[in-house]
């Protein structure tokens, strides 16, 4: 493993990033530290901290010179990159090689990273779970998904394709790695193995018109790359609005805000329904006070939830998560008020819940199915799950049909049937497994929370009620149901069961779901699903799930459904309340 770590200028957080591959668990790491004009005594500096490291002096400046003279100097099979300013996790390297095992097609691995600024962490990235192994091109260019200092490449990869153009002075790195993702397989590590560093002195702080027509020359070449039936106008418009938001998040960033709304606006005009402009607009238009605010209380949720003691441990930081808002009180009351409105928007059946996400888009006459036929089963009183969670049971049930998962539909929960019948509509050839007590909640346990008091016997079900679904909507010879209580009706079931294909926990409290996963998960079949309906809602749902998964290590990741707001310490908190993960 070869790891190419270019210094350019003063690099006042060079010790720091060189203490962290120090800490690697990875063995046998051969450092190869680029010297691009960089600030006198740097051997000394880097053989401080590494004196095993070998200092190279970069043949012509540049930053993309300085690394194709690390590959050049190196010898491992692999190779990494760290940028002066960045930091590892200690795992960072042994998770990524641990890919690589899974196949020789996979040439380049990435991984998810966070972004500190001012000593706080403001984000995860990417924000959207869009990659697809071997499909990367597009999350390149939509969801910059790779930074250099998150990427791991085989050495007859990198050299195939050439290196790093040298010629460009910006997006090297995004030139090069569009043209591996045509290449060759592109694999992704959920987990945030890397803290990427935005500070003033950082080159991409600084934002000329040249960086701009790069960045969308460089757009346009790698479209003309795709294969035609993903070259069409649709997606030019897409990429084109998100170069546009990008060029106004830069200006914005830089104080012009001015230029920054003209970029949005000019991003809206080609994607009038993406939400990336108008957001843009929102926060070029907030007074700064608010604008901090409202950032750290919309992007630092996510890296708030990824920033583990673990993670800080590794990174021998005191990072602290940024505060939910600012100390500003009037913008404290006004949210407190908004909180209230916010959880009215969550109810099922609420516009908030029926709208269209982006995914949905994508195919409008799949969400009118699904939205239609949830409808029906939730004013027929059938089910009281959100539509978002209901549409997305419906289409995780259709994916597993489409790529011929082996298994059965097992819902541990079922109440009126409703949840069954969406995933029975969904892969309508397989047995659909409706359990359910049909006497209402057993009574909480200790681990279920004090809120939880009072909850048992409630939201009692029919099995009349499950089969009157099935007659009407479904059909009832696939239905199986099993009455009882789980630690009761499981036993009897799982002789018959011998495959799932996905697993819908909806038992609400700690003892039920732990059951479910420990008596079903080892059945679920690779490529399976798994959904839990109330990780948000319930404290007993969310600790039995994380506390299986630790315990199985489970690291797939969780994806969220949709959202519910809430108060945490008396502020507002933004947090998944269904979940689902792919078994790998």
């Amino acid at each position: 493993m070869s790891v190419v770590v270019p210094v350019h200028g003063p690099a006042p957080f060079l010790e720091a990033a060189l203490r962290t591959v120090a800490a690697q668990t990875h063995p046998a790491i051969e450092v190869l530290v680029v010297d691009d004009r960089a600030a006198p005594d740097l051997a000394g500096r880097v053989h401080t901290v590494l004196p095993q490291a070998s200092v190279v002096q970069s043949r012509t400046p540049g930053l993309a010179a300085a690394r194709n003279t690390g590959i050049a100097a190196g010898s491992g099979p692999l190779v990494a990159f760290l940028d002066s300013d960045d930091l590892w996790v200690a795992h960072k390297l042994q998770a990524q090689v641990g890919t690589f095992a899974r196949s020789r097609e996979i040439g380049l691995v990435c991984s998810a990273f966070l972004e500190l600024s001012a000593g706080r962490v403001t984000a995860l990235r990417p924000r959207r779970a869009a990659f697809r192994e071997g499909d990367a091109v597009l999350p390149l260019m939509l969801d910059d998904i790779a930074i250099p200092s998150a990427v791991v490449c085989r050495r007859r990869v990198l050299e195939a394709a050439g290196g790093f153009p040298e010629e460009r002075a910006y997006f090297e790195d995004f030139a090069l790695f569009s043209t591996l993702a045509s290449m060759t397989t592109v694999a992704f590590v959920p987990e945030p193995l890397v803290l990427y560093r935005r500070h003033d002195g950082q080159m991409t702080q600084t934002v000329e018109r040249g960086v701009l027509e790069a960045r969308a020359e460089l757009t346009r070449g790698v479209l003309e790359r795709l294969p035609a039936a993903m070259g069409n106008a649709s997606l030019r418009r897409h990429v084109a609005s998100h170069d546009q938001a990008l060029a106004g998040h830069w200006h914005h960033r830089q104080g012009r805000r001015g230029r920054a709304l003209a970029h949005a606006a000019r991003a809206a005009a080609l994607r009038p329904l993406a939400a990336e402009p108008y957001a843009l607009a929102l926060f070029s238009a907030l007074p700064a006070v608010l604008e901090r605010s409202v950032h750290d209380l919309v992007q630092g949720r996510g890296a708030r939830a990824e920033l583990s003691p673990a993670v800080r441990a590794a990174l021998a930081l005191d990072v602290t998560s940024p505060p939910p808002t600012a100390d500003h009180p009037r913008l404290r009351a006004s949210l407190h008020r908004l909180t209230p409105l916010k959880l009215r928007f969550t109810r099922p059946g609420t516009l908030w819940d029926i709208l269209p996400r982006s995914r949905d888009l994508r195919n409008l006459r799949r969400y009118r199915r699904e939205l239609g036929l949830w409808r029906v089963l939730h004013r027929g009183g059938y089910t009281m799950t959100s539509c978002q969670r209901g549409r997305m049971l419906n289409r995780l049930a259709a994916d597993i049909e489409a790529r011929g998962v082996p298994g059965v539909l097992v819902d541990c929960g079922a109440w009126n049937g409703g949840s069954t019948l969406l995933l029975s509509n969904g892969a309508p050839s397989r047995d659909a497994w409706a359990f359910d007590s049909f006497e209402g909640l057993p009574e909480p346990g200790a681990l279920d929370g004090g809120y939880s008091a009072g909850y048992g016997g409630a939201l009692q079900g029919s099995e009349r009620r499950v089969r009157e679904a099935f007659a009407r909507f479904g059909d009832p010879r696939r239905l199986r149901v099993a009455p009882g209580w789980f630690e009761e009706s499981f036993p009897r079931a799982l002789p018959t069961i011998d495959q799932v294909a996905l697993l819908h926990a909806d038992g609400d409290w700690y003892e039920s779901v732990l059951l479910t996963l420990e008596t079903f998960y080892p059945r679920v079949a690779s490529g399976g699903y798994v959904v839990i309906d109330d990780y948000g809602h319930w404290e007993g749902a969310r600790r039995a799930t994380d506390e299986y998964r630790a315990r199985q290590g489970v690291d797939a990741p969780l994806r969220r459904i949709d959202p519910i707001f809430g108060q945490e310490g008396g502020m507002p908190k933004i947090k998944p309340a269904g979940v689902w993960w792919r078994k790998p």
